[in-house]
């Protein structure tokens, strides 16, 4: 299997769902550079603010505070009591219960269309919510794109 990395290069655009803190984010801007473009999504509240303090020094990554599923809507996430930053949309996933937060859910389609040019790449590191994700990328499965899908 490649590298994510592999699939990348100067110019090229890049999803990362799932995004955290942004150290994955920080590599792909590396690697797509001042023409590149990375879109970061991460829907826990004190992981978005650290990808958030990345983002603004930074012109070609842009920030979501989201989370990716299979319809666009509110739900909550759920933070798991041994690492808060660990979260999920589904309860299930986290094994001891933690803080949970309401937040706003969008779709793999409806990222994609807001990207100013077509992924070559689509990270998603989404603590057992990828099943999910992936049902609302019906459009974008269709595309020539790659996907790291951490599991």
């Amino acid at each position: 299997m490649k590298s994510p990395r592999a699939y990348l290069r100067p110019r090229a655009a890049v999803l990362d769902i799932g995004a955290h803190d942004g150290d994955t984010a920080k590599s792909y801007a590396e690697i797509v550079g001042s023409t590149g473009y990375v879109l970061a999504v991460e829907p826990h509240p004190v992981s978005f603010a650290a990808l958030a303090a990345y983002c603004e020094g930074h012109p070609t990554v842009a920030c979501l505070n989201v989370a990716v599923g299979p319809r666009v809507g509110r739900d909550t996430l759920y933070s798991d009591g041994r690492d808060a930053q660990r979260s999920s949309l589904w309860a299930a996933n986290t094994i001891d219960a933690g803080p949970s937060y309401p937040v706003t859910v969008t779709t793999v389609d409806v990222l994609v269309r807001s990207m100013p040019r077509q992924p070559r790449l689509i990270k998603v590191d989404a603590q057992g919510a990828e099943v999910g994700i992936l049902q609302g990328a019906t459009e974008t499965l269709q595309l020539p794109i790659a996907w790291y899908i951490e599991v």
